[in-house]
């Protein structure tokens, strides 16, 4: 039985970086409160710079974001359907590996003809 998914290898990039930016957004928000002042007075504004920088920890994750799945878009990979049983072929394959159905011999016929 299998528990991973047959996903692409950009597709664990994106959920890798959205899961290492969770969990430094959970980190970097979980310091909000715990704002300590061992020798100078607390400045009352000292949440508003973690909150900024979970803002900023945001915006990264977006911007990354964008960037993965631009490449995950660009670098998808090339199938074809077969006519006979309607599975999806990669490009290159001559043969249907569910019905062997022989993509080059279909060509050549086709050529062929008047």
């Amino acid at each position: 039985m299998r528990f991973i998914p047959h996903w692409r290898k950009a597709t664990w990039v994106i959920v890798l970086w959205t899961v290492l930016m969770v969990l430094w957004i959970v980190s970097a928000s979980g310091s909000l409160n715990s704002v300590s002042c061992p020798r100078t007075p607390c400045m009352p504004d000292a949440p508003l710079n973690n909150g900024a920088a979970v803002v900023l920890i945001f915006f990264l994750w977006f911007v990354g974001f964008v960037v993965f799945s631009l490449i995950w878009l660009m670098s998808r990979p090339e199938r074809r359907l077969c006519p006979v049983c309607g599975e999806q072929v990669r490009k290159g394959l001559t043969v249907c590996p569910k019905c062997q159905y022989d993509f080059a011999a279909a060509a050549a016929s086709r050529a062929s003809a008047p």
